[in-house]
């Protein structure tokens, strides 16, 4: 584990309506109706233990981890966060975390470790191409 430091976690981004009263034009093609719908992005930067998975070990049908959680086969980070930014990340569609530079995606369920009275949550991400 390595001392906690800064990822960021993307969500699904809101629909803004733009123009709630704008009309479509019977009859016409739809690209005659100007753009309604704007997305506003979400993202959080939060603290987090990061770790990062062996990858030889990861293969390994069965594996568990300290949790006796399983280990999800194309796991490749472990992060342990507080409650806050389990809240944030469990609340609606996490589209990606970005750590080190690097995109991931959760793999895997939720677990919970205690650490010196404090309790964290643990998640299992993989790495997209």
């Amino acid at each position: 584990d390595t001392f906690k430091r800064k990822i960021v976690v993307h969500k699904e981004p809101l629909k803004k309506i733009v123009n709630p009263a704008l009309d479509v034009y019977a009859g016409y093609m739809e690209t005659s109706t100007p753009q309604n719908v704007e997305y506003v992005p979400q993202s959080r930067t939060i603290e987090a233990i990061v770790s990062y998975i062996d990858s030889a070990s990861s293969q390994t049908s069965g594996l568990e981890d300290d949790l006796h959680v399983s280990i999800p086969r194309n796991a490749s980070v472990r992060i342990k966060v507080k409650e806050d930014s389990r809240d944030y990340i469990a609340n609606g569609k996490t589209e990606r975390i970005v750590i080190d530079g690097k995109s991931f995606n959760l793999v895997g369920k939720e677990a919970v470790k205690y650490n010196f009275g404090t309790k964290l949550f643990v998640y299992y991400l993989e790495q997209t191409t």
